[in-house]
Protein backbone atom coordinates (compact mmCIF):
# COMPACT_ATOMS: atom_id res chain seq x y z
CA UNK A 1 0.00 0.00 0.00
CA UNK A 2 2.84 2.40 0.88
CA UNK A 3 4.56 1.69 -2.46
CA UNK A 4 1.30 2.39 -4.30
CA UNK A 5 0.98 5.74 -2.53
CA UNK A 6 4.49 6.90 -3.37
CA UNK A 7 4.07 5.76 -6.99
CA UNK A 8 0.88 7.79 -7.20
CA UNK A 9 2.71 10.83 -5.83
CA UNK A 10 5.57 10.34 -8.31
CA UNK A 11 3.04 10.26 -11.15
CA UNK A 12 1.87 13.69 -9.98
CA UNK A 13 5.43 15.06 -9.92
CA UNK A 14 7.19 16.83 -12.80
CA UNK A 15 11.00 17.22 -12.95
CA UNK A 16 12.77 19.80 -15.13
CA UNK A 17 16.52 19.23 -15.36
CA UNK A 18 19.65 18.84 -17.43
CA UNK A 19 20.59 15.30 -18.49
CA UNK A 20 23.62 14.87 -16.24
CA UNK A 21 24.76 13.50 -12.87
CA UNK A 22 21.89 11.96 -10.87
CA UNK A 23 19.28 12.94 -13.48
CA UNK A 24 21.15 10.90 -16.09
CA UNK A 25 21.45 7.83 -13.85
CA UNK A 26 19.32 4.70 -13.73
CA UNK A 27 18.28 5.68 -10.19
CA UNK A 28 16.45 8.75 -11.50
CA UNK A 29 14.15 6.51 -13.56
CA UNK A 30 11.89 6.21 -10.51
CA UNK A 31 10.64 9.68 -11.50
CA UNK A 32 8.36 8.94 -14.48
CA UNK A 33 7.90 12.54 -15.66
CA UNK A 34 11.22 14.25 -16.47
CA UNK A 35 11.64 16.95 -19.10
CA UNK A 36 15.30 17.47 -19.95
CA UNK A 37 16.87 20.75 -21.00
CA UNK A 38 17.66 20.40 -24.69
CA UNK A 39 21.21 20.80 -25.90
CA UNK A 40 20.28 23.37 -28.56
CA UNK A 41 23.28 25.58 -27.81
CA UNK A 42 25.94 23.35 -26.22
CA UNK A 43 29.18 24.17 -24.50
CA UNK A 44 30.83 24.75 -21.13
CA UNK A 45 31.21 28.01 -19.29
CA UNK A 46 28.94 30.87 -18.38
CA UNK A 47 26.51 30.30 -21.25
CA UNK A 48 26.89 26.53 -21.55
CA UNK A 49 24.09 23.97 -21.86
CA UNK A 50 22.51 24.38 -18.43
CA UNK A 51 22.91 28.17 -18.33
CA UNK A 52 22.08 29.19 -21.88
CA UNK A 53 18.84 31.21 -21.90
CA UNK A 54 17.61 29.57 -25.13
CA UNK A 55 18.00 26.05 -23.71
CA UNK A 56 16.36 27.10 -20.45
CA UNK A 57 13.49 28.91 -22.17
CA UNK A 58 12.64 25.80 -24.19
CA UNK A 59 12.51 23.50 -21.15
CA UNK A 60 10.55 26.14 -19.21
CA UNK A 61 7.93 26.33 -21.98
CA UNK A 62 7.75 22.53 -22.17
CA UNK A 63 7.17 22.47 -18.41
CA UNK A 64 4.35 25.02 -18.69
CA UNK A 65 2.71 22.99 -21.44
CA UNK A 66 2.93 19.85 -19.28
CA UNK A 67 1.47 21.75 -16.32
CA UNK A 68 -1.51 23.02 -18.31
CA UNK A 69 -2.21 19.55 -19.68
CA UNK A 70 -1.55 17.34 -16.62
CA UNK A 71 -1.76 19.64 -13.56
CA UNK A 72 1.08 18.06 -11.51
CA UNK A 73 0.99 18.67 -7.76
CA UNK A 74 4.76 19.09 -7.49
CA UNK A 75 7.35 20.57 -9.87
CA UNK A 76 11.04 19.91 -9.09
CA UNK A 77 13.36 22.34 -10.87
CA UNK A 78 16.75 20.66 -11.14
CA UNK A 79 19.96 21.99 -12.63
CA UNK A 80 18.48 24.26 -15.30
CA UNK A 81 19.93 27.46 -13.93
CA UNK A 82 17.42 30.07 -15.18
CA UNK A 83 14.16 28.14 -14.92
CA UNK A 84 13.77 28.44 -11.12
CA UNK A 85 13.62 32.29 -11.10
CA UNK A 86 11.14 32.27 -14.01
CA UNK A 87 8.90 29.76 -12.25
CA UNK A 88 9.14 31.75 -9.00
CA UNK A 89 7.68 34.72 -10.90
CA UNK A 90 4.94 32.59 -12.47
CA UNK A 91 4.06 31.25 -9.02
CA UNK A 92 3.95 34.76 -7.58
CA UNK A 93 1.46 36.01 -10.17
CA UNK A 94 -0.74 32.95 -9.59
CA UNK A 95 -0.06 31.02 -12.79
CA UNK A 96 1.27 27.83 -11.09
CA UNK A 97 -1.26 27.98 -8.26
CA UNK A 98 -2.07 24.24 -8.33
CA UNK A 99 1.56 23.07 -8.05
CA UNK A 100 4.10 23.25 -5.26
CA UNK A 101 7.65 24.09 -6.29
CA UNK A 102 10.94 22.56 -5.16
CA UNK A 103 14.30 23.87 -6.38
CA UNK A 104 17.41 21.70 -6.37
CA UNK A 105 20.92 23.04 -6.71
CA UNK A 106 19.79 26.64 -7.29
CA UNK A 107 22.42 28.77 -5.53
CA UNK A 108 21.41 32.27 -6.50
CA UNK A 109 17.72 32.59 -5.78
CA UNK A 110 16.85 35.80 -3.93
CA UNK A 111 14.90 35.69 -0.68
CA UNK A 112 11.79 36.90 -2.52
CA UNK A 113 12.14 34.12 -5.07
CA UNK A 114 12.71 31.53 -2.32
CA UNK A 115 9.36 32.51 -0.78
CA UNK A 116 7.56 31.06 -3.81
CA UNK A 117 9.05 27.60 -3.24
CA UNK A 118 7.92 24.89 -0.87
CA UNK A 119 11.50 23.72 -0.41
CA UNK A 120 15.03 24.51 -1.60
CA UNK A 121 17.40 21.54 -1.56
CA UNK A 122 21.02 22.56 -0.99
CA UNK A 123 24.29 20.64 -0.78
CA UNK A 124 25.93 22.92 1.80
CA UNK A 125 24.47 24.21 5.07
CA UNK A 126 26.50 27.41 4.64
CA UNK A 127 24.12 28.36 1.82
CA UNK A 128 21.24 28.45 4.29
CA UNK A 129 23.03 30.99 6.50
CA UNK A 130 23.21 33.46 3.61
CA UNK A 131 19.40 33.89 3.64
CA UNK A 132 17.09 35.67 6.07
CA UNK A 133 16.08 33.76 9.18
CA UNK A 134 12.37 33.80 8.32
CA UNK A 135 12.88 31.72 5.17
CA UNK A 136 15.68 29.42 6.34
CA UNK A 137 13.12 26.76 7.29
CA UNK A 138 12.42 26.31 3.57
CA UNK A 139 15.90 24.88 3.02
CA UNK A 140 16.80 21.21 3.27
CA UNK A 141 20.37 19.90 3.20
CA UNK A 142 21.02 16.69 1.27
CA UNK A 143 24.54 15.45 0.54
CA UNK A 144 25.67 15.84 -3.07
CA UNK A 145 26.00 12.38 -4.66
CA UNK A 146 29.34 11.50 -6.21
CA UNK A 147 29.23 11.58 -9.99
CA UNK A 148 30.82 8.69 -11.90
CA UNK A 149 30.96 4.95 -12.51
CA UNK A 150 32.94 3.91 -9.44
CA UNK A 151 32.43 0.17 -9.86
CA UNK A 152 34.62 0.17 -13.00
CA UNK A 153 37.60 1.92 -11.36
CA UNK A 154 40.81 0.29 -10.19
CA UNK A 155 41.29 1.75 -6.68
CA UNK A 156 44.73 1.57 -5.09
CA UNK A 157 47.06 3.67 -2.95
CA UNK A 158 49.62 5.09 -5.34
CA UNK A 159 52.66 7.25 -4.72
CA UNK A 160 51.37 10.58 -5.99
CA UNK A 161 49.10 13.31 -4.64
CA UNK A 162 46.08 14.13 -6.78
CA UNK A 163 44.26 17.43 -7.27
CA UNK A 164 41.77 18.49 -9.89
CA UNK A 165 38.73 20.46 -10.96
CA UNK A 166 38.20 23.99 -12.16
CA UNK A 167 35.98 26.63 -10.59
CA UNK A 168 37.01 28.25 -7.32
CA UNK A 169 40.33 26.41 -7.05
CA UNK A 170 43.46 27.73 -5.37
CA UNK A 171 46.04 25.73 -7.26
CA UNK A 172 48.55 28.53 -6.66
CA UNK A 173 48.73 27.72 -2.94
CA UNK A 174 48.95 23.99 -3.63
CA UNK A 175 51.80 24.31 -6.14
CA UNK A 176 53.76 26.57 -3.81
CA UNK A 177 53.10 24.19 -0.91
CA UNK A 178 54.49 21.11 -2.66
CA UNK A 179 57.45 22.93 -4.21
CA UNK A 180 60.69 21.53 -2.81
CA UNK A 181 58.99 18.66 -0.96
CA UNK A 182 59.80 16.05 -3.57
CA UNK A 183 56.21 14.75 -3.30
CA UNK A 184 54.92 13.80 -6.74
CA UNK A 185 51.73 15.70 -7.50
CA UNK A 186 49.33 15.45 -10.43
CA UNK A 187 46.85 18.24 -11.20
CA UNK A 188 44.08 17.88 -13.76
CA UNK A 189 42.21 21.08 -14.58
CA UNK A 190 40.38 22.75 -17.44
CA UNK A 191 42.95 25.20 -18.78
CA UNK A 192 45.80 27.55 -17.99
CA UNK A 193 43.18 30.03 -16.80
CA UNK A 194 41.68 27.63 -14.24
CA UNK A 195 45.18 26.62 -13.11
CA UNK A 196 45.96 30.29 -12.44
CA UNK A 197 49.71 29.69 -12.03
CA UNK A 198 51.95 31.60 -14.43
CA UNK A 199 55.37 30.79 -12.90
CA UNK A 200 57.59 27.79 -13.61
CA UNK A 201 55.90 24.56 -12.51
CA UNK A 202 58.05 22.57 -10.01
CA UNK A 203 59.58 19.36 -11.34
CA UNK A 204 57.53 17.24 -8.88
CA UNK A 205 54.24 18.65 -10.21
CA UNK A 206 52.67 17.41 -13.46
CA UNK A 207 49.73 19.20 -15.11
CA UNK A 208 47.13 17.62 -17.35
CA UNK A 209 44.28 19.48 -19.00
CA UNK A 210 40.62 18.54 -19.30
CA UNK A 211 40.01 14.75 -19.41
CA UNK A 212 36.89 12.57 -19.73
CA UNK A 213 35.27 12.01 -16.33
CA UNK A 214 36.21 8.33 -15.98
CA UNK A 215 39.83 8.98 -16.89
CA UNK A 216 39.89 11.84 -14.37
CA UNK A 217 38.48 9.52 -11.70
CA UNK A 218 40.99 6.78 -12.51
CA UNK A 219 43.87 9.18 -11.82
CA UNK A 220 42.18 10.04 -8.52
CA UNK A 221 41.57 6.36 -7.70
CA UNK A 222 45.29 5.53 -7.97
CA UNK A 223 46.51 8.43 -5.82
CA UNK A 224 47.84 8.33 -2.27
CA UNK A 225 45.38 11.06 -1.21
CA UNK A 226 43.53 14.04 -2.68
CA UNK A 227 44.00 17.78 -2.21
CA UNK A 228 41.09 20.09 -3.12
CA UNK A 229 42.45 23.63 -2.53
CA UNK A 230 39.58 26.11 -2.64
CA UNK A 231 38.95 29.82 -2.51
CA UNK A 232 36.80 31.11 0.33
CA UNK A 233 33.05 31.16 -0.37
CA UNK A 234 29.59 30.25 0.94
CA UNK A 235 28.30 28.71 -2.26
CA UNK A 236 29.30 25.15 -3.26
CA UNK A 237 32.45 24.89 -5.30
CA UNK A 238 34.73 21.88 -5.30
CA UNK A 239 32.02 19.65 -3.87
CA UNK A 240 32.01 17.36 -6.89
CA UNK A 241 35.71 16.58 -6.50
CA UNK A 242 35.47 16.25 -2.72
CA UNK A 243 32.61 13.74 -2.81
CA UNK A 244 34.29 11.77 -5.60
CA UNK A 245 37.43 11.48 -3.47
CA UNK A 246 35.44 10.36 -0.42
CA UNK A 247 33.49 7.86 -2.53
CA UNK A 248 36.86 6.39 -3.54
CA UNK A 249 37.84 6.16 0.14
CA UNK A 250 40.57 8.79 -0.18
CA UNK A 251 41.73 11.08 2.61
CA UNK A 252 41.24 14.73 1.62
CA UNK A 253 43.09 17.97 2.31
CA UNK A 254 40.84 20.96 1.57
CA UNK A 255 39.93 24.45 2.75
CA UNK A 256 38.01 26.01 5.64
CA UNK A 257 35.28 28.57 4.93
CA UNK A 258 34.71 27.10 1.47
CA UNK A 259 31.43 25.29 2.22
CA UNK A 260 32.87 21.74 2.41
CA UNK A 261 32.52 21.29 6.19
CA UNK A 262 29.43 19.11 5.66
CA UNK A 263 31.69 16.57 3.95
CA UNK A 264 35.03 16.86 5.73
CA UNK A 265 35.37 17.14 9.50
CA UNK A 266 38.76 18.26 10.75
CA UNK A 267 41.05 15.26 11.31
CA UNK A 268 38.21 12.81 10.57
CA UNK A 269 37.96 12.44 6.79
CA UNK A 270 40.87 14.79 6.23
CA UNK A 271 42.36 18.18 7.04
CA UNK A 272 40.92 21.66 6.45
CA UNK A 273 43.29 24.60 5.95
CA UNK A 274 42.75 28.35 6.23
CA UNK A 275 42.27 29.78 2.71
CA UNK A 276 45.56 30.57 0.99
CA UNK A 277 47.83 29.44 3.83
CA UNK A 278 50.71 27.86 1.91
CA UNK A 279 52.64 26.82 5.02
CA UNK A 280 49.66 25.02 6.56
CA UNK A 281 48.94 23.31 3.25
CA UNK A 282 52.54 22.08 3.19
CA UNK A 283 52.35 20.78 6.78
CA UNK A 284 49.03 19.03 6.12
CA UNK A 285 50.29 17.45 2.90
CA UNK A 286 53.43 16.18 4.64
CA UNK A 287 51.39 14.78 7.53
CA UNK A 288 49.05 12.99 5.15
CA UNK A 289 51.94 11.70 3.04
CA UNK A 290 54.18 10.39 5.85
CA UNK A 291 51.81 9.47 8.70
CA UNK A 292 50.32 6.26 7.38
CA UNK A 293 48.23 5.61 10.50
CA UNK A 294 46.59 9.04 10.33
CA UNK A 295 45.95 8.71 6.60
CA UNK A 296 44.44 5.24 6.94
CA UNK A 297 42.12 6.46 9.71
CA UNK A 298 40.92 9.27 7.41
CA UNK A 299 40.38 6.71 4.66
CA UNK A 300 38.22 4.55 6.93
CA UNK A 301 36.11 7.57 7.82
CA UNK A 302 35.89 8.56 4.15
CA UNK A 303 34.42 5.16 3.33
CA UNK A 304 31.82 5.65 6.08
CA UNK A 305 30.88 9.09 4.74
CA UNK A 306 30.72 7.63 1.22
CA UNK A 307 27.55 5.73 2.15
CA UNK A 308 25.70 9.06 2.01
CA UNK A 309 27.22 10.03 -1.35
CA UNK A 310 25.57 7.50 -3.67
CA UNK A 311 22.81 7.99 -6.22
CA UNK A 312 20.70 5.48 -4.29
CA UNK A 313 20.98 7.47 -1.06
CA UNK A 314 20.14 10.68 -2.93
CA UNK A 315 17.14 9.04 -4.61
CA UNK A 316 15.78 7.92 -1.24
CA UNK A 317 16.10 11.44 0.18
CA UNK A 318 14.21 12.84 -2.82
CA UNK A 319 11.45 10.27 -2.32
CA UNK A 320 11.13 11.51 1.26
CA UNK A 321 10.77 15.06 -0.09
CA UNK A 322 8.01 14.01 -2.52
CA UNK A 323 6.22 12.05 0.22
CA UNK A 324 6.43 15.04 2.59
CA UNK A 325 5.25 17.73 0.18
CA UNK A 326 2.42 15.97 -1.66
Amino acid sequence: MQDDRIQEKLQRTLVLSVFKSFWASKESAIFPNIIYCRNIIPGPGRFGTSRNPVNNLIVAIQGIHYYLKNRPKLIIVGSSARVAPWYAHLKKIGFLSEAKLVALGQNYLSDRQVEQFEMIIVHSTREIDSHKNKIQEKFKFIHLPADGNFESLNIENGEYIFSGGGAGRDFISLIRAIEGTGLETKIITFSQKSLGFSEKIPDNCKIKWRLPRQEFLQYMAKSKFVVVPLLKGNYPHGHTTVVQALRLGKAVVSTKAASVEDYITQNIEGILIEPGNVFDYRDAIKLMAYDQSFRENCERNARIKAKKLTYTYFKNRLLEVVNEII
